[in-house]
């Protein structure tokens, strides 16, 4: 709770209960100094709240710190910590970055960014490599329907360590979604 919410708790209970200040802290448990504190408003406060405003809104990307300095070479006396209370209490902030997007399908033929629609719309493919127990590499092809997930085509076969003469034959499965 903070302490002015504090000193209306207090104010309502002494009404309630028709009780002394004195009382009604040592039964809130809330000392006396801080119930009697009355905030001190400075003379310059509501030029430099306008001054920091019009620098936040001339410089966006300036969070309080900067705004701070150039309100101390503008000659006011203030600090980043009196800076920042006003910030806050102004509501300002430094706007988030949006990552620039580009257009959904755009440059022709490019489809790294289109979204599947029906069946046999959109594909992807990926490159595999797996090591056998004999130190060879598997080489996968896999071909996917971003659909359905699933996949289009499945090809395997040994990286080009061994000669192709040489190399055994592995095809890979077929599967096609056209009939899905």
């Amino acid at each position: 709770m903070s302490p002015t919410q504090q000193r209306q708790c207090l104010l309502r209970v002494r009404r309630k209960f028709l009780v002394s200040e004195r009382r009604a802290c040592k039964g809130l448990g809330l000392p006396r100094s801080s119930m009697r504190y009355r905030q001190r408003v400075r003379s310059d406060e509501p030029a430099l709240r306008q001054r920091m405003v019009e620098l936040a809104r001339r410089r966006p990307r300036f969070g309080y710190r900067q705004i701070a300095r150039l309100l101390q070479q503008e000659g006011f006396g203030v600090n980043f910590k009196r800076v920042y209370r006003l910030w806050r209490t102004e509501g300002l902030k430094v706007p988030k970055k949006t990552k620039k997007r580009r257009a959904i399908g755009s440059g022709g033929h490019a489809c790294h960014r289109l979204r599947a629609e029906r069946i046999n719309h959109v594909w992807c493919w990926d490159f595999i490599f797996d090591p056998t127990a004999k130190g060879q590499t598997l080489k996968y092809l896999s071909v996917l329907d971003e659909h359905t997930r699933r996949y289009i085509t499945l090809e395997s076969s040994l990286c080009d360590i061994i000669p192709k003469a040489s190399r055994p034959s592995i095809r890979g499965l077929r599967f096609y979604a056209a009939g899905l």
